[in-house]
């Protein structure tokens, strides 16, 4: 579930204006997760759970996993593609 979840917040990389940003686009649940706006009936603790530093979620840590090797997001999503149950 944290790879679909990575891939679900990385999947609109491509459809981003030049500039923009992932946080910014406005159909992600993405930016509620990294705490820049509340979607109140988002449950993001099964996600969430995952990334704990002293019983607090830790949107750095959220952030690094979403983010890193973004530069590679294309082979990175076709691996998670591949991971996908049909």
């Amino acid at each position: 579930m944290l790879f679909l979840s990575k891939y679900i917040h990385l999947n609109p990389i491509d459809l981003l204006a030049k500039g923009q940003t992932l946080i910014e686009y406005s159909w992600s649940s993405y930016p509620t997760y990294l705490e820049k706006i509340n979607i109140s009936w988002l449950k993001k603790d099964f996600i969430g759970n995952n990334f704990l530093i002293k019983g607090k979620f830790s949107v750095n840590l959220y952030k690094k996993f979403v983010e890193h090797d973004v530069e590679q997001t294309e082979e990175n999503i076709k691996t998670y593609k591949g991971l996908l149950i049909d």
